[in-house]
């Protein structure tokens, strides 16, 4: 009876001690970056001066009231106006339905679009967290698209609630090209082609 009682506690033991090592190591680029991030952003940075920019993507939230059956539903939908940066042209769609509608920025406003983002530089971060932080497994979408002729950003996106591998504009230039994106969705159906 001892003889089983001892095998069996030995057998934990010899268990426990074998998943002791499973973590892997982490590689030394990982391991400077975790360093570099202690400051809470990481130095991973794309200065857009350097990019060649080929169109950017607002999007925009948006609702819709529906009444179907007297029963009313509100609908929530993204609004996309994808810009042309060479050429101005706007296209709306929406992910609603497949109507599109086309526009043209306006010489002052591509100015000071292209003002925003030539002297911007794009972040990508993760927060320095306490050990032991919980973070919920919900992405946070992006309010933007910049598509260059080698990447696209998604700008103000996360992969978690904590806001791990973000990317965005550096510093306040995010709040500058929200604060125009803010004033454009009221003003770009104006902006028709000549």
């Amino acid at each position: 009876m001892k003889t089983a009682a001892f095998s069996s506690v030995l057998g934990v033991l010899i268990l426990l001690f074998s998943f002791q090592n499973c973590q892997n190591s982490q590689p030394s680029d990982e391991i400077n970056e975790k360093a570099l991030n202690s400051v809470g952003v990481a130095a991973n940075s794309i200065d857009l001066n350097q990019e060649a920019m080929e169109r950017v993507d607002f999007i925009i939230p948006a609702s819709k009231v529906v009444s179907q059956a007297n029963h009313t539903y509100q609908i929530n939908y993204n609004k996309i106006l994808k810009i042309d940066i060479k050429t101005g042209a706007i296209l709306e769609s929406s992910d609603l339905d497949a109507t599109t509608a086309t526009y043209c920025l306006s010489e002052s406003l591509k100015n000071k679009l292209m003002s925003i983002l030539n002297s911007s530089q794009i972040c990508k971060a993760s927060p320095n967290l306490p050990a032991g932080t919980m973070c919920s497994q919900v992405m946070r979408p992006p309010y933007a698209q910049l598509l260059t002729n080698r990447e696209q950003y998604d700008l103000g996106s996360a992969t978690d609630s904590c806001g791990n591998n973000s990317v965005d504009l550096c510093g306040d230039q995010a709040n500058l090209l929200k604060i125009y994106i803010e004033n454009f969705k009221n003003q770009y159906k104006q902006l028709l082609c000549p």
